[in-house]
């Protein structure tokens, strides 16, 4: 039978305990252990995944693709809508890869793996309704123990088993803020 990537506990029974206290989740430790660490699955695969390819092999794979992205806005330019509107997608596409690959802008990068984290936090969401009553987007009383300070602390938990992961990292304040308002809506 083959072998499969198993994550990392992202924290100790005693930790998950604590957690539980301040966020008010109602689960045996043992099992918020295993709901955290799975919501950061696909994430910490894919992430993990993606480092394996050198950086200037992700930069070549982009120029690649931005000269696909080129042929396309030149046989779409001057087309009638929809696929004349498309020129700017395209472009806006391109612009995005050119930032990364000249490491200008970090939102730029952000913006190029959005999905796989919007998906996370949605997960890291799911594991909160799970197991309290609290709605997500209320939060406690402002206390530290809000839906952000949650996601905070799952980030730093990651973080600490896997410090290779860089955006773990990056994930500041208004990072949280964005992501909580774009799952929301």
């Amino acid at each position: 039978m083959g072998r499969s990537f198993v994550v990392k506990p992202l924290m100790g029974t005693d930790q998950a305990e604590q957690f539980a206290l301040r966020y008010g989740f109602k689960v045996q430790p043992q099992t918020l252990v295993v709901s955290v660490s799975d919501a950061f699955s696909d994430y910490i695969v894919l992430a993990l995944s993606e480092q394996l390819e050198s950086r200037q092999q992700r930069d070549e794979h982009y120029r690649q693709a931005i000269e696909y992205l080129q042929k396309a806005q030149a046989l779409l330019r001057g087309q009638p809508h929809p696929a004349g509107g498309m020129v700017n997608k395209l472009e806006k596409m391109q612009l995005t890869l050119d930032k990364v690959i000249d490491n200008r802008s970090e939102v730029a990068e952000e913006r190029a793996k959005r999905f796989v984290e919007l998906n996370l936090v949605r997960r890291l969401r799911d594991v909160w309704q799970r197991y309290t009553n609290t709605p997500f987007y209320v939060g406690l009383d402002g206390s530290g123990r809000s839906p952000h300070d949650y996601l905070r602390q799952c980030f730093e938990l990651a973080l600490a088993q896997y410090p290779e992961i860089e955006w773990l990292g990056a994930v500041n304040d208004r990072a949280i803020d964005f992501m909580l308002k774009a799952i929301r809506s």
